[in-house]
């Protein structure tokens, strides 16, 4: 495995939080990407690559 990759909504503070203080990047927002209780909902992807762990 080279890459972990996580993905948190967009207004979950605390999960965007943790994605940081655990060391991953950034990488986009994706638009609509989950349905949660019938609501469409952005996400955020953050990744981790082997060489940095």
């Amino acid at each position: 495995m080279n890459k972990l990759s996580l993905f948190a909504d967009v207004e979950n503070i605390g999960s965007n939080a943790v994605a940081k203080h655990a060391g991953f990047s950034y990488l986009a927002t994706h638009p609509d990407y989950y349905v949660h209780r019938g609501q469409l909902r952005d996400m955020n992807e953050y990744y981790l690559l082997k060489r940095e762990f």
